[in-house]
């Protein structure tokens, strides 16, 4: 698996939320550290804890820079939320495997911050 890496192509200009992502590229990265199907899942449950605090950090800088997509960036952090419900559901963690897992939060997360998160970098 490969690690996501940081590079300033990440950055939307706020060094807050520029941490916060880093903090959680850094959990995804994790999960491609172990087999172990127990620390998988706490590293996920970290993560997916720490993502609600994030998400709503960034909500509310959105809010307070009057950003015009709110709703939409809103309606992509509970569709994660819904995400994350499953991926803990015992039944659906029993079947999939730590490079799913890890696809799946990777290719979400760099596509969230470069593409939606990237749409409120002009308003800050």
């Amino acid at each position: 698996m490969e690690k996501i890496v940081w590079t300033e192509d990440f950055s939307v200009g706020n060094s807050l939320m520029n941490e916060q992502h880093k903090r959680l590229i850094a959990m995804i990265n994790d999960i491609a550290d172990t087999d172990d199907a127990s620390k998988i899942f706490d590293v996920i449950m970290k993560m997916f804890n720490y993502a609600a605090e994030h998400f709503t950090a960034e909500e509310d800088l959105m809010r307070l820079n009057s950003f015009d997509k709110l709703d939409d960036h809103i309606s992509e952090h509970q569709s994660f939320g819904d995400k994350a419900a499953e991926l803990a559901a015992s039944d659906y963690f029993d079947n999939v495997t730590q490079g799913e897992i890890f696809a799946y939060l990777s290719k979400w997360l760099t596509h969230h911050i470069l593409e939606s998160d990237m749409a409120y970098k002009g308003c800050l």
